[in-house]
């Protein structure tokens, strides 16, 4: 995993290429404190370029073995940027859904923008 980690792929550069990770958290407030250890909440990213969708990941149910704090629920992951994604500017979108006992689920969503640069780029 040495050779996907890059001191210009950072949190504040967001500049990433080919073959890295891309690893993103977030925190979940105000999730119906004990009641969200019987909750069933699912995760889902999505990336966009240019306003089209290029990627859906499959909806990941959240692991609430490790949470500490039933109103800050604080979701972690990797994401591989394989080898498909051309250079250029690129949308995470993140949606967290939340059943309800009306049938009506709560969702949240946030995102953050990234850039692909070429492999040979040192700028």
């Amino acid at each position: 995993m040495i050779e996907t980690e890059d001191a210009q792929s950072g949190p504040a550069s967001r500049r990433f290429r080919t073959r890295m990770y891309l690893n993103y958290a977030c925190v979940i407030y105000n999730a119906r404190n004990e009641k969200a250890k019987r909750t069933q909440f699912t995760t889902q990213v999505r990336l966009f370029q240019d306003g089209q969708e290029v990627f859906v990941g499959a909806p990941v149910p959240l692991d609430m073995s490790h949470q500490k704090d039933m109103t800050r629920l604080v979701i972690s992951r990797r994401l591989f940027l394989g080898t498909i994604l051309t250079p250029g500017d690129y949308l995470l979108h993140l949606t967290v859904t939340e059943p309800t006992a009306s049938g009506s689920p709560r969702t949240a969503t946030r995102w953050i923008d990234f850039k692909v640069v070429d492999q040979k780029a040192n700028d």
